[in-house]
């Protein structure tokens, strides 16, 4: 079932041909408590343009991170990742407007000691978009 759903917001998602955009990105891990810094990620014609750390802007390499997504399109095919390792549990959360998953909150025990939350957040789109 979640992975029709996602299918279904994906296909929303392209619908809305949104390709000039910027949104922070953010997982925060239960097991060692951790959070890492908020990027924030810019994307230009579809493409990954470049990613800055959000409280000094200082630029950030996201090949050298695991499950950053660069894109939207990468954000979602994290998602199906993530579904594909058959999870205890998934929680997926989607724009009411755009569609594209806003937070996923994934444990692979049903322990809820190995939580790891990823969030999508501050979603800015720019002129040019249709």
């Amino acid at each position: 079932a979640q992975h029709r759903v996602l299918a279904d917001a994906s296909f929303a998602w392209h619908q809305k041909r949104v390709t000039d955009y910027s949104f922070e990105f953010d997982v925060a891990d239960s097991a060692s408590f951790s959070f890492r810094m908020p990027i924030r990620i810019h994307v230009r014609d579809s493409t990954f343009l470049a990613a800055y750390q959000v409280d000094d802007d200082k630029e950030v390499d996201i090949a050298e991170l695991d499950n950053v997504p660069g894109t939207m399109n990468a954000a979602f095919e994290l998602v199906t990742g993530l579904l594909d390792q058959r999870p205890q549990s998934i929680d997926i959360q989607y724009d009411a407007l755009l569609h594209f998953p806003t937070r996923i909150e994934i444990s692979y025990d049903d322990s809820g000691q190995d939580v790891t939350t990823y969030y999508l957040r501050s979603f800015r789109y720019f002129e040019g978009n249709d």
